[in-house]
């Protein structure tokens, strides 16, 4: 009897053991001889577990760690009508997407309603240090029940993990070997 495919999470990718059936998910996957395994990045997740729902093959998904959060924010404003729009666009689409908008158009407030909105462990990538840390002053400001994280931007990086509201440079995804943009 063949043994059921498990997906785990290690070291900032996803593997997959033994191979299921099917070839739509080998598109993600690298196979890596240092452990036998597949490795698939882990911002694959989400794309990777729906293509494994939709086929045949049943597999266990131990990679899937996210922690409920209360995020109720201790101020409120009145969101502006496109943020109105660009959130109820975001949760139709299946809490996916891209928001474009011009500067100071309130590109944080309205992830700080999607973050209300799906209660979860967030990541929150910045391309610099100063979008960093404005995010993590707004973050501390509308939450100051949640330990909001903070990843480089210094010599040491921190190595504490256990945040559940993280923000995290660009640059330092890529020091880990980490693209965004596959």
């Amino acid at each position: 009897m063949p043994r059921t495919p498990r997906l785990k999470y290690d070291r900032g990718t996803l593997t997959l053991h033994p191979p299921p059936r099917g070839k739509e998910w080998i598109d993600l996957a690298t196979w890596d001889d240092r452990v036998e395994k597949f490795r698939i990045p882990a911002h694959c997740y989400r794309e990777l577990v729906e293509m494994l729902r939709r086929s045949p093959t049943s597999f266990i998904d131990e990679a899937q760690d996210f922690s409920s959060l209360d995020l109720q924010a201790s101020f409120s404003l009145t969101p502006y009508p496109h943020q109105v729009e660009a959130l109820t666009a975001w949760k139709k689409g299946d809490r996916q997407g891209v928001v474009v908008l011009p500067t100071a158009a309130g590109k944080t407030y309205l992830a700080q309603l999607a973050m209300e909105s799906t209660p979860r462990t967030t990541l929150i990538v910045v391309p610099t240090l100063d979008l960093m840390h404005q995010w993590y002053a707004q973050l501390e400001k509308a939450f100051p029940h949640v330990e909001v994280g903070l990843l480089g931007g210094a010599p040491a990086i921190a190595r504490r993990f256990w945040w559940r509201l993280i923000i995290v440079r660009l640059s330092t995804l890529r020091l880990w070997g980490i693209n965004m943009r596959s």
